[in-house]
């Protein structure tokens, strides 16, 4: 039988490496999983909140883009399957609006003839609107 002395200096880098490596993969994972965009934690998963007074309202060759206005201000697109509740007033500067979108997305200008984009920060989910 053999005496294990465990305050022998040999065993101390090992649990160096193995603190070392549990502090770096709990950083990774808190790093993938805590995304932010624009100050805001997402909603659930990639969806974001966006509301505001709208701007500027730009017609795409696949949708519309509109410039929305403080607080949570931003370039975002309509287009093929975003819910529009009432009052659907998105095709004109100056009712307010609020609704969730994901991150991304593009906008081919009319005005160019579909060759110029316009960046945008999200494609729009669902909107609603004000009277006016």
């Amino acid at each position: 039988m053999t005496n294990l002395n465990l305050k022998n200096k040999s065993y101390r880098p090992i649990g160096f490496i193995i603190l070392a490596l549990a502090f770096t993969l709990s950083a990774v994972y808190l790093f993938l999983n805590w995304r932010v965009v624009n100050g805001q934690s997402p909603v659930s998963g990639n969806i974001f909140n966006f509301g505001g007074a709208i701007e500027d309202v730009q017609y795409c060759c696949d949708g519309i883009a509109i410039s929305v206005g403080t607080p949570r201000p931003g370039w975002f697109k309509i287009g093929p399957g975003t819910i529009i509740y009432s009052w659907y007033n998105v095709f004109e500067a100056g009712p307010k609006t609020l609704g969730t979108y994901r991150p991304g997305g593009s906008c081919w200008t009319i005005d160019s003839m579909c060759e110029l984009t316009l960046p945008l920060q999200g494609t729009i989910i669902q909107v609603g609107t004000s009277d006016l």
